[in-house]
């Protein structure tokens, strides 16, 4: 629910409030403690990996490159723990490595 509002209103170029229902989304995750171990690994695959990468672009389009680097770093450890997806972790790799090419700029 959180992702699907949320990407509207990124659509809507309202980036901050779509910012904080990702963000709450994740928080929301964080408390569910209802999950057995598969369970908790589709969720993360499913729902928290996600949620962190749309923060991380909410907080480019303010140009907080440190948070979307943070960010972007978190989704890369969680997405460890599950098995190998190299297309995802290419496109990882080049955001994380974007944000910090205007880190170095700033």
């Amino acid at each position: 629910e959180y992702k699907r509002r949320g990407a509207a209103l990124y659509s809507a170029k309202r980036f901050r409030r779509a910012e904080a229902l990702f963000t709450r989304g994740l928080l929301c995750l964080d408390h569910c403690t209802s999950f057995d171990e598969a369970g908790r690994i589709r969720t993360e695959e499913a729902l928290v990996v996600p949620l962190f990468l749309n923060v991380a672009q909410c907080a480019r389009k303010r140009e907080s490159f440190k948070d979307e680097e943070n960010l972007i770093s978190k989704a890369l450890l969680v997405k460890r723990q599950q098995k190998e997806d190299h297309a995802f972790r290419a496109k990882v790799y080049v955001r994380r490595a974007n944000a910090r090419i205007d880190l170095g700029d700033k």
